[in-house]
Parts: structure tokens; sequence; C-alpha cells
């Protein structure tokens, strides 16, 4: 009797586990997107911040915003190109935070041919 009781918990514990993980959320990735705008240094160009740091000033729909580029190599290998003036580029990476502290982890920039 004990065996069968011990089986039947254990069917149940098996098929409820089974349900439960097909009923979870699927956990939401941040896709990569690419922005074009006028990256410029947020310390010197926008006096934003108080040490130098990579920005992109991207206007849609007629509304300018800010994103700052995390702090990462390729940003800070690009700093050269940005600190002295600005100039029309295009980053690719994931955009996170809300409005007015957006950050961009860049994985490509690249200045706009034209």
């Amino acid at each position: 009797m004990k065996l069968i009781t011990t089986l039947c918990a254990s069917v149940l514990l098996s098929l409820s586990a089974a349900f439960a993980a097909e009923k979870a959320p699927a956990k939401e990735t941040a896709k990569e997107e690419s922005f074009t705008g006028w990256g410029q240094c947020a310390k010197c160009s926008l006096g934003l911040t108080a040490a130098c740091q990579n920005a992109l000033v991207v206007t849609k729909d007629g509304k300018e915003e800010t994103f700052f580029l995390a702090q990462n190599p390729l940003s800070q290998d690009y700093h050269s190109n940005l600190c002295s003036g600005q100039m029309q580029i295009t980053v690719t990476g994931v955009a996170k935070g809300p409005d007015g502290e957006r950050e961009i982890v860049a994985t490509k920039i690249e200045a706009v041919k034209k």
C-alpha cells in the first residue's frame, strides 16, 4: 500500500511540475536595435555628466532624446572621435532604462557616411 501511495504522489508531483513549467511566462530578452543621431561627449559638449562619456542625441517624431553609451571597451575606444566635437553616428546595441536616463550597451558604432 505504501508503494502505491508513493508512486501516486510521485506522478502527481511530476505532472504539477510539468504544468507549472508550461504556464511560466518566457523571459523577455532585450533585443538589439540601431540608433542614428549626433554622437558627442556628455561632459564636454552637453554638460550632462561630471566625467567624459559618449552620448547619442536622437531626434524622433520632432523630439530629442539623449542616450548615454555604457562604458565598455568599444565605447571607450570611440570616445576620441566624439570628445572634440560631434559627428553623426549609428550605434547598434541594447537600450535600457527610463526616458531621460536611457543607456545603450553598444555592440557596434560607426560614422554615418555622407
